[in-house]
Formats: C-alpha cells, structure tokens, sequence
C-alpha cells in the first residue's frame, strides 16, 4: 500500500500548496453499462503495491481473528460492493449500496441477510440503493454525521471519529477522512486487520477533491497508510 501512496505524493503535495477541485459531485454514467470488471481485493502489505485476489470471502492476515467472512462484487459500471458477515450472529453488512440488483445477488448466493448498511459517504453512487434495501429487509442505516452537501438515505445512526459500529459481534472504529466529501468515513476492524475506506483511496489514487481540500485528503491517507502492514484495504473503484 505504502508504494502506491508514496507513487502519488508529489502531486498530493502539490495540491496541498493550494490547488483545489471546484466540481458538486460526481456525474451519472450515461455510456451503456460494460461487462463487470475482475472484482479485486486491495491487499496493502509493508511496502509492496495493491494486489488482486478472487470476490470471494478474503483469507485473514496473520494475527486476525479470521471471524469475519467478507466477499466483494462489482456494481454499476466501475464500483465495488461489500457484504461483512458474522458467523457467529448471522449478522451481515453492506459497505455502501451502489446497485440494488448485485447486492440482492451476492446475499443470495452467500444465504446471508442483511442487517446493516455501512455508509462512507453521501454520493449517490454510494447511497443510490439504501431506501430500497431498508424497505426489503429492515436493515440499520449507520452513516456519517459531518457531510454538508448531502444526506445520508434513510439514515438510522449518524458517526463519526472515534465511534464503534457493531456488525454482531464484530466492532469496527470510525475515522473521519475528509476529503473527497467533507463528512467521508472509513471502517477499521482491527481485530480483523482490515479497513473499508470508500473513496479516500482508490487502487490507482484517491477520490477527486469535490468537496475538501488537498491538506485534508493528505491527512486521511495518511490514518490509513499508519495502520498496521497487514491490513487489507478495501477501495470501492
């Protein structure tokens, strides 16, 4: 992980000096949806760069407790989704809803149900299927409660640094990581040695600076490369 940060530190550097990105949002595809990409899990580990690895329930870094089953899917044209399940509850969640129709899949094929939706951000790409997912299964909606341009759908539970979300018996710390949005969040498991983090990293990048600024981004990277070298992080494009 740290090599792909380390890659783009002089233009983050840069930015920080002063450059900003003035764009509201991101936009709604309008080509014709692609075929779905591989799905990748971003692996970070000491200083070797992301690495990819199959959509199916992750293998656990040394010194995790390995009680967590995760498995990734694409959605939209170039997200990823997703489901954390506890096998000791029964309890699953989803890591932001880009698409309805895929995450409705995965939980079928996995037989898990879902209770929880673990929101990073207010983007629609992020949130677009929330209302619908409560609506079917009655999930909880935890979100973060410093975004200024957007609100959360549906939201049940707002967080933020320093706050503990609970996926059964699972526990998750909650770090601000301003930026690509002024309230984005990340889910840290430490237990597990993995971190969600949505659009604060990408696997070639960060998310654009749509409504924070380079220092800011700078600072959130920066929580995520001082983990421990074993954590495995999760991008959502």
């Amino acid at each position: 992980m740290r090599s792909v940060i380390q890659r783009h530190a002089p233009l983050l550097r840069q930015l920080a000096q002063g450059a900003r990105t003035h764009r509201t949002g991101p936009t709604r595809p309008v080509a014709p949806r692609r075929p779905n990409p591989p799905a990748r899990t971003l692996i970070a580990g000491g200083t070797s760069a992301f690495s990819s690895s199959p959509a199916s329930a992750s293998s656990s870094p040394t010194g995790a407790t390995g009680a967590m089953e995760v498995y990734q899917f694409p959605c939209l044209q170039d997200n990823y989704s997703f489901l954390l399940h506890d096998p000791s509850t029964g309890a699953t969640a989803v890591v932001d809803t880009p698409e309805v129709a895929p995450i409705e899949a995965a939980l079928k094929e996995k037989g898990w149900k879902l209770t929880h939706i673990l929101n990073t951000h207010h983007h629609w790409d992020h949130t677009g299927g929330n209302a619908e997912l409560k609506a079917r299964h009655g999930c909880e909606v935890i979100g973060p409660r410093g975004e200024t341009k957007g609100e959360i759908p549906g939201a049940d539970r707002a967080v933020g640094e320093g706050d503990e979300v609970s996926v059964g018996n699972i526990v998750a710390k909650v770090l601000d990581t301003p930026g690509h949005t002024a309230g984005h969040i990340v889910y840290h498991f430490p237990t597990e040695r993995k971190v969600f983090v949505g659009d604060t990293l990408f696997a070639m990048g960060c998310g654009r600076l749509f409504e924070g600024t380079a220092s800011q981004m700078w600072t959130s990277v920066q929580k995520i490369t001082s983990m421990p070298p074993e954590t495995s992080v999760y991008c959502a494009h």
